[in-house]
């Protein structure tokens, strides 16, 4: 596998209030990774993974402790979320969304 594409892993900083309000605040990048990225439709997300709901990317990449669902990452100056998670031998295939999953 060629890892020649990058995304950055973030965290933002936003919290609730205690009047229940969300706070905006910064989203700063904690980690850049080396991966293979490449375009993923709900089609081959059904096929591949028996993952009904759409995904934008498939990336292919390391094991790293911060690579959770829900997770916010950077590709190409947009910003998705990780919606699934298949861990295999020595590698993870991630889903990217830029829709959260609740």
């Amino acid at each position: 596998m060629f890892y020649d594409k990058e995304i950055s892993i973030l965290n933002d900083t936003g919290y609730v209030d205690e009047g229940g309000l969300w706070v905006e605040g910064e989203i700063t990048t904690i980690k850049t990774i080396q991966c293979d990225v490449q375009p993923h439709t709900q089609k081959m997300n059904y096929r591949d993974f028996s993952y009904d709901k759409d995904a934008k990317y498939k990336v292919f990449c390391d094991p790293d402790e911060l690579l959770k669902l829900g997770t916010q990452v950077r590709y190409k100056d947009n910003i998705y979320y990780l919606v699934e998670i298949k861990d295999w031998d020595d590698y993870l295939i991630l889903l990217l969304d830029d829709k959260k999953v609740a």
